[in-house]
């Protein structure tokens, strides 16, 4: 549908105008519609910008961070792996002191 015919289907009341010319009458469901559409071409913007943000962020990540992160896998996951066993080190004697601290009371 083109937008010439969905403009002829739009109803407006035109009324006389003291000086001669006319004016166009908005109703009030007129009045809600403009509104919808200026909320919805407002969103419609604001994706626009959050489109081309993920954009931005996936091209980074693809140029630089994953090329980073392949080069240097293999010390990125003896980190993690040192992380992991410091945490369950952790956990395991968290557990066994409050087990302690229950017995003695």
């Amino acid at each position: 549908m083109s937008s010439d015919a969905s403009l002829e289907s739009v109803p407006t009341k035109i009324k006389p105008n003291k000086g001669g010319g006319s004016e166009t009458e908005v109703t009030g469901e007129d009045q809600q519609n403009i509104n919808k559409f200026g909320r919805l071409n407002n969103r419609f913007h604001e994706l626009e910008v959050e489109i081309k943000v993920a954009k931005g962020a996936k091209d980074f990540y693809m140029s630089h961070l994953r090329p980073f992160l392949l080069k240097h896998q293999a010390i990125l996951d003896q980190i993690v792996d040192f992380i992991y066993s410091q945490l369950v080190e952790n956990i395991g004697a968290t557990f066994t002191w409050s087990l302690e601290m229950e017995a003695l009371l």
